[in-house]
């Protein structure tokens, strides 16, 4: 389903957190809300799934205008910052929790639980209570639990900022896998701007409250248009390269940019990730060069 905010605008004691937002997020996306701490981004999300409702504007899911439904009417999972796991319940009931609430027949509860333990390899940890998990494991279940419910949008908040870098790498891959191959309309924030260029098909760069840019990650980071957004994206230098030699870990480039007397060959190394397009171009896969 697809998603739209429709002159969104909220406040809390005075402070205007939202500015008559409006933001189309399309079926099957994964969209990614790129900015700051105190920018707007939370807010959004919470007002998409009904947990707060703006001083003024309208969501549609779909075409249907959903400003008045509770959060259990918008059929939208949501995974928190925290995780949000009941560490009472094992790995097995967290997932099946919101099925039990939709009265699920037992046999397919079953069912669609061992798939998604399956499909982000936890199965052995089934049995397990939270205290047990690691912190990838633990965000592996609350991605899970948010989309056995068979969601038509899915909403992420900052679900990997607690994690390592190389396990958030791997979750990465194993998030973008799973979205694709379900194909449910996803929303995720983020304030880092490489772990937005992996993941989003677009990004929109929020600022006080407002859209300061919609873009793909390519276009965002080749040309940020402000000073703001340059700033934030931490852009310092757009190398114009030519492709010599690229193989699964590195490339070899010539830097062809204006100013310099012969071009000069550098070696990227896997992060970022650089690949040939069929043209002849280079790719960045992750951040930028």
């Amino acid at each position: 389903m697809s998603i739209e905010l429709k002159g969104i605008s909220k406040s809390y004691n005075g402070r205007t957190v939202l500015k008559n937002l409006n933001l189309k997020i399309n079926q099957g996306e994964f969209h990614v809300l790129l900015g700051p701490s105190g920018g707007g981004k939370t807010t959004t999300l919470s007002v998409m799934a009904g947990l707060v409702k703006p001083d003024r504007g309208s969501v549609f899911i779909g075409n249907k205008d959903v400003s008045n439904l509770s959060p259990d009417k918008r059929r939208i999972g949501y995974v928190f910052q925290d995780h949000a796991l009941f560490p009472h319940l094992t790995v097995f009931e967290n997932i099946a929790y919101g099925l039990r609430l939709r009265k699920v027949k037992k046999q397919e509860i079953k069912h669609r639980v061992d798939y998604y333990l399956e499909r982000i390899n936890i199965t052995n940890e089934k049995n397990k209570f939270p205290r047990h998990l690691s912190g990838g494991q633990k965000q592996r279940v609350a991605l899970a639990r948010a989309l056995v419910i068979k969601p038509d949008v899915l909403l992420m908040d900052e679900p990997m900022s607690s994690l390592d870098v190389m396990t958030k790498e791997i979750v990465q891959e194993e998030l973008k896998s799973i979205q694709q191959k379900t194909g449910v309309t996803t929303i995720y924030v983020t304030h880092d701007h490489n772990e937005a260029g992996f993941l989003g098909d677009r990004i929109s760069v929020l600022d006080n409250g407002k859209v300061n840019q919609i873009d793909s990650s390519f276009e965002l980071f080749q040309n940020p248009g402000t000073e703001f957004r340059t700033s934030f994206v931490e852009v310092k230098n757009i190398l114009d390269v030519s492709p010599v030699k690229t193989n699964s870990y590195e490339a070899t480039v010539l830097i062809n940019n204006d100013g310099l007397k012969y071009p000069v060959k550098i070696r990227v190394k896997k992060y970022p990730d650089v690949e040939r397009e069929k043209e002849g171009n280079l790719k960045l896969k992750r951040g930028q060069v």
